[in-house]
């Protein structure tokens, strides 16, 4: 969480409002990343008491044809 986003606190108080919208499930996002970037993913990934925020706009997809449009 990036104390620098003006959304990302107000988002995360009210999160359980949005309950009605979860999805549990596996589903694909297509993205572009830079080295440095990947490096702090996979970092993340291993440890599993990080949270990680991305200050780009990514969609995701159930289908993962779909998503690897996203990505170009």
């Amino acid at each position: 969480l990036t104390l620098s986003n003006p959304l990302g606190f107000p988002f995360f108080i009210h999160l359980g409002e949005l309950e009605q919208r979860y999805y549990q499930g596996y589903c694909y996002r297509g993205v572009q990343l830079t080295q440095h970037e990947l490096s702090e993913y996979s970092w993340a990934l291993k440890h599993k008491e990080s949270v990680l925020s991305l200050l780009t706009f990514s969609s995701t997809s159930i289908e993962r044809h779909v998503a690897e449009r996203f990505s170009t």
